[in-house]
């Protein structure tokens, strides 16, 4: 859940809005991220993606893809999946009509999960050995 003063809202419906029709809103939620506190004005991109990759290099968080569509006419769409990696589960999904928005509701989501409970952190030798072992099995049956 997300709190601000006079408005307490579930992470879910937040990311649900559009960022056009809130700017406001969620600049008000990025300033309550530990990073941001203290930036005056809009949080950069560039803010944004040193945050989420602090975050997914400690726990077990991970964007999945980020999957744009451009359909002729319309307003571009970007779907992003986040993954609990430790139990190989799709946290949740976010659209957005840009890299900035989604990446603005990807720091969101993670403040709020790291904030709601305790996660886990992430298991990079667990990592290694799954990856290492895949690579073998790619190898033998190429062989």
């Amino acid at each position: 859940m997300i709190k601000l003063k006079g408005l307490n809202m579930k992470t879910q419906d937040l990311l649900n809005k559009k960022y056009s029709d809130d700017k406001n809103l969620f600049q008000k939620c990025l300033h309550k991220i530990k990073p941001f506190k203290s930036v005056d004005g809009n949080i950069s991109l560039e803010m944004m993606e040193k945050y989420i990759g602090l975050v997914q290099r400690k726990y077990a968080l991970q964007i999945d893809y980020i999957c744009p569509t451009f359909v002729p006419g319309e307003e571009n769409l970007y779907s992003v999946t986040v993954r609990d990696t430790n139990r190989q589960k799709y946290l949740s999904y976010i659209y957005g009509s840009s890299i900035y928005e989604v990446f603005v509701k990807v720091c969101i989501l993670y403040f709020a999960v790291l904030n709601g409970n305790e996660f886990p952190l992430a298991d990079w030798q667990g990592e290694r050995y799954k990856r290492t072992e895949k690579l073998k099995r790619i190898k033998t049956d190429e062989d």
